[in-house]
Order: C-alpha cells, then structure tokens, then sequence
C-alpha cells in the first residue's frame, strides 16, 4: 500500500513539473537569477533532492538523490506569496515556484500587481515587504485578505519617515513617495519600527540577532527553497505546526540582489495546536 502511494504522489508530481501553462503564458524551465551559474546556487538547489528528498526544483531533475517525499494527510502546507511587481522574467521565475510548492502537495496563495490590485511605485519592494510581513505576523488572518494596501502612498510615506529617523534615507525623503532599493539592514529596521510601535514587541536585541531572523528572515531565492525544504520535512516528521516569515530577493546566493518579496510559510497540522511563529 506505501508502495502504491508512492507511486501515485510520483506521478503526480511529474504531471506538475511537466506543467507548461501557467498563469503567465510564460514559457520558462529555469530560473532567470543573477549567479545561477555558481557553484553555491547549483549545490543548494540540488540539495533539495539530494538532502531533503523532494522533487526537483524545475531545471534541476539532473539533481542527485531518491525522492522521498510525500505530504503527511495530516499536514495542510500554504505558502503565502506578495510581489507587486510586473516583470515577466520575475513572472516567469513565480511561475515555477508555484509549480513546485504544488508539486509537494501544498497550496500557492499569491497576491499580484494586476487587475484592481496596483502595482508598487520605484523601487519600494522592501517596504512592501516589510509592511505586508509584519502585517502577517501581527494578526495573520485579519490582514491576509488587505496586504495589497502595502504599496499605498500612505503607507510609503509613513515608511519613508520611519527609515529616515533611523538614518537609512536623507531627510528630504520624509513624508514623501520617493523611493530607494532597501538593504537588508534597512528592511529589518523598519520592520523592528512597525512590530514596537504598533504591538509593542521589541524582538532579541541586534547583538543577539547578527543575521536579521526577527521578526522575519531575509534570505536569497535559493535559501528560500531550502529553508522551505528543512520546514517541511521537520514537519513531517514532528507533526508541529509552524509560521515562517521570509523577506525574499528574487537573486541568488552572492548576487547584489535586484527585488524583494514577501512569503509565509504555513504549516498547519489536523488536530494539532495552532502554527507558532518561528524565527529559526
């Protein structure tokens, strides 16, 4: 009977990987991120089979490893995506994604720019970010539905403020709707702003948080999958249910970065205790 599962989950998760319609009508097999070609984005993204047992990730099925994985019926797994940026090569590498978090039998939630649902303004990714992340961790299911409100003037400008008080833009920034590409640093300080002013948390201080994981992780696409990857087989095989937060650049490991996006992981077991909020 575990044999006959098996199979089935297998030839499920070819169908997916094989998909090639998509939302976009893009016709992508590999992801388009600076530093793909390195020696550290190939060994992560290979790792996802090789350790971890799950499907390929599409444009890697030479990957190395037997694939183990199957989602426990007792897990429901979401990933909660926002981008609310309108490019087709990031469209095109979203698009995979989706494929593959569907091919481990969990759901892709995704928020985009289009339709009614505008479109973030200059290069404020990180803000949006920040706002629809600390948005979620606050009170997930209030917010779920209204996170697109992340690209409003109101909230660039509040945001623009925020960051120069903290000394990451110059003044003439306040109050108003320019926009900067964020740092990492950047991000998670105006993050650490909202969380204290708006529910009085204050995370670890940031000598005792040198990589940024409060209250959410900064991480590259191909970190991302990993971590998505060392989630998901813990839950299997601890049946906890967890919430990851991660602010995600669409480049890889080592690459100056380009855009940032929002993603929760969502790990929810039948019966079990309601996710914790894990900062890992």
């Amino acid at each position: 009977l575990a044999d006959c599962k098996a199979a089935e989950s297998m030839q499920k998760v070819s169908s997916i990987l094989k998909e090639s319609a998509s939302v976009f009508d893009l016709p992508v097999d590999a992801l388009d991120v600076y530093g793909s070609r390195s020696t550290h984005f190939n060994s992560l993204m290979r790792s996802l089979t090789a350790t971890y047992g799950l499907p390929p990730f599409p444009g890697f099925q030479d990957a190395e490893g037997d694939i183990t994985w199957s989602k426990p019926d007792n897990l429901t797994v979401t990933l909660t995506f926002a981008d609310y940026f309108k490019e087709e090569g990031l469209s095109g590498n979203w698009d995979l994604l989706r494929r593959w978090i569907e091919a481990l039998g969990a759901k892709f939630n995704s928020h985009f720019a289009g339709g009614d649902q505008r479109a973030q303004k200059g290069v404020s990714c990180g803000i949006a970010a920040a706002r629809v992340l600390t948005w979620l961790r606050q009170d997930y299911d209030r917010h779920l539905e209204s996170i697109g409100n992340a690209v409003s003037d109101e909230v660039l400008k509040g945001a623009n403020t925020k960051l120069a008080d903290l000394g990451h833009v110059t003044d003439d920034f306040r109050g108003t709707i320019q926009t900067k590409f964020l740092s990492e640093s950047a991000i998670n300080s105006l993050a650490r702003a909202y969380m204290k002013e708006e529910v009085n948390e204050e995370g670890p201080p940031l000598e005792e948080d040198p990589f940024s994981k409060w209250p959410f992780r900064c991480v590259t696409i191909d970190q991302l999958l990993v971590e998505i990857a060392k989630c998901l087989t813990e839950a299997a095989r601890t049946s906890h249910p967890s919430r990851n937060f991660y602010c995600a650049n669409s480049e890889a490991t080592g690459s100056r970065g380009f855009h940032w996006v929002s993603c929760v992981l969502d790990i929810a077991v039948a019966g079990g205790a309601q996710p914790a909020m894990e900062d890992a």
